[in-house]
């Protein structure tokens, strides 16, 4: 009895901070010795319907037994469903999702070596294939985009050869967005919420519901599709025409549910006036605005970040070219100091288990993950 407190508190402190949960050693012990089953009824930190999922794990287990390697990936699917409270309806569910992590197993591989200065690792989007990911996870709509022309300059403006909005009040807590596609809402009421702790040093929690609801097929607002896609120009004018409520009086439900609640009025907290599209390819002008006016939005290529954990990202451009699908809140810049690599922070709508507590960092200067076509302030 003692041992299995011990294992129970070991996890309880695991769960949140460490990718391996438990002694894969004693995993082994508790399959062959047929005791999982004792060992996952004492888990604290699960839900009953992952404690059911995990319940399923032995049959699996015996059609790896024989392979150190499917072993291994087994173990450590097995920490996964504990870690980010997964539930499968079935054994055939259990499986095809192990098959997904498995392929994301090699995905990590490959993006590690093509990309040294950046870990990658298990996150909760494992089990997903790409095209999952991509759909449930992002939700840029590019209907119509179109680039901005680049100015030509012959001066620039001095600006900090680093700047960081988070260290000077001008970023509101990471949000999650869950399983709705709808990352242009939650970056553009965060770029709003930033203009409304720098300018007022007034903090905020707006409505992401009242975002994707009232945009919901509004041609005005660019017939922004709710959990399947849109732009956050969308969401910025609904702010300068209506102004938008707190998250408090319109409560965000589609991650979960995937519906999209009718549009409802709810007292006004901010309005905007004014919205930009910046310059395409011009990183340069991109960092004076951050700098001068704070963090932006802007559109990326996010499916390199799907096992993002830490470090610099520069993923390697596929072979058929970047392609646009996810709207971010980029907050500020830097220079790595031992690699003197320049880079962006950016911060996402995943929730703060993904990355660095739901922020990356994206080299500077080069254009990755397609990050300086399509870009947008807000006043």
């Amino acid at each position: 009895m003692k041992v299995c407190i011990v294992v129970v508190l070991a996890f309880t402190v695991a769960l949140a901070d460490l990718d391996n949960l438990f002694d894969h050693n004693k995993l082994e012990d508790w399959f062959k010795n047929n005791k999982i089953a004792d060992f996952v009824n004492k888990l604290d930190n699960v839900t009953d319907e992952t404690r059911k999922t995990l319940h399923l794990t032995p049959n699996l287990y015996k059609k790896v037994a024989g392979n150190d390697e499917e072993k291994k990936h087994f173990h450590d699917f097995f920490d996964f469903i504990a870690k980010h409270n997964k539930s499968y309806e079935s054994e055939t569910d259990l499986s095809e999702r192990f098959e997904k992590f498995k392929k994301s197993a090699e995905r990590i591989a490959k993006h590690q070596k093509e990309n040294p200065e950046a870990e990658f690792g298990h996150t909760q989007f494992s089990d997903l294939s790409p095209e999952e990911f991509i759909a449930k996870h992002t939700g840029l709509s590019t209907k119509d985009l179109k680039k901005k022309p680049k100015n030509a300059r012959s001066k620039r403006a001095s600006i900090p050869s680093a700047w960081d909005w988070r260290s000077h009040n001008g970023v509101t807590a990471i949000r999650n967005q869950g399983q709705c596609g709808c990352c242009y809402a939650f970056a553009a009421t965060s770029a709003i919420e930033s203009q409304m702790k720098i300018q007022k040093n007034e903090t905020y929690n707006l409505s992401q519901q009242q975002a994707v609801s009232c945009t919901y097929n509004v041609a005005k607002y660019g017939d922004n599709n709710g959990c399947s896609g849109g732009q956050s120009s969308g969401v910025f004018q609904l702010a300068i025409d209506s102004g938008l409520g707190k998250q408090a009086d319109f409560t965000y439900t589609s991650g979960s549910t995937l519906k999209v609640p009718a549009c409802k009025s709810i007292t006004t907290a901010v309005k905007v006036s004014s919205w930009e599209q910046l310059p395409s390819d011009d990183e340069e002008t991109m960092a004076e605005t951050v700098y001068n006016q704070g963090p932006i939005v802007i559109y990326i290529d996010a499916d390199q970040m799907m096992n993002y954990k830490n470090g610099i990202m520069n993923p390697t451009a596929p072979s058929g070219g970047w392609s646009i699908n996810h709207a971010v809140l980029l907050v500020g810049y830097g220079v790595q100091n031992s690699t003197s690599t320049p880079y962006w922070i950016i911060q996402n709508s995943w929730g703060t288990s993904w990355g660095l507590k739901g922020f990356v960092l994206v080299k500077r200067g080069v254009n990755s993950m397609d990050l300086a076509q399509y870009v947008y302030s807000v006043k």
